[in-house]
């Protein structure tokens, strides 16, 4: 997302692809890619990120999106990059968000203790909406200082950056339930999250809300 917030501020482009990154639905689209997948396929994810390894399924997750943003880097610098390339990207970027979130969420239940739950839940609000908010801003000034190469390097930077803390220096508790889970097939599983929600109504009003 950040790749792309980026592509439609820039200045230069191809004509072709110039004239087709300034189109508002173009810029809907790219966004419809990146959610359509989490809409689509929560409901399986979940069931898909009980049987794995929490931190394998992050780190796989986050490689894939690294490798789509490298994609776009060599894309872009033999001007071979379209648009349709960036549904593609984004489309599964969106995949692996869609896996890697729900991995996320119950590791850092495993990485805290339950005093701290709402404390922690309330720093991982302010932080995903402060990334929301200064994700756009600075990318646009990176850009209008460099280049969009120079956007996407940044971002193999971070990415590196976690990927290694991860890897390296936090360890993530493993499930006494897992093999459990992986006895039921994904759509039982599926199926028995959708019950619970449906004998707990005010956690689905919540997730509506």
């Amino acid at each position: 997302m950040v790749i792309t917030q980026s592509m439609v501020f820039r200045p230069k482009w191809p004509p072709k692809l110039s004239c087709a990154m300034r189109k508002a639905l173009t810029t809907a689209l790219l966004a419809i890619c990146s959610y359509a997948p989490y809409v689509l396929l929560s409901i399986f994810a979940g069931a898909l990120s009980d049987r794995w390894n929490k931190k394998v399924t992050i780190l796989v997750s986050d490689s894939f999106a690294a490798l789509c943003t490298l994609t776009v880097l060599v894309l872009l610098t033999t001007g071979h990059l379209q648009v349709w390339h960036l549904y593609v990207i984004n489309t599964l970027n969106g995949l692996m968000n869609t896996v890697q979130q729900p991995a996320s969420d119950v590791a850092i239940t495993l990485l805290m203790p339950p005093r701290h739950y709402q404390r922690v839940s309330g720093m991982r609000s302010f932080s995903q909406s402060l990334i929301t908010v200064l994700t756009p801003v600075l990318a646009t000034a990176l850009l209008a200082f460099t280049s969009l190469e120079t956007v996407i390097l940044f971002d193999l930077f971070t990415f590196n950056t976690a990927f290694i803390t991860l890897l390296c220096f936090i360890k993530i508790p493993r499930i006494k339930n897992e093999m459990e889970s992986k006895k039921e097939t994904i759509i039982q599983s599926a199926k028995n999250g959708l019950d619970y929600l449906k004998e707990h109504r005010g956690i689905l009003d919540l997730i509506f809300f």
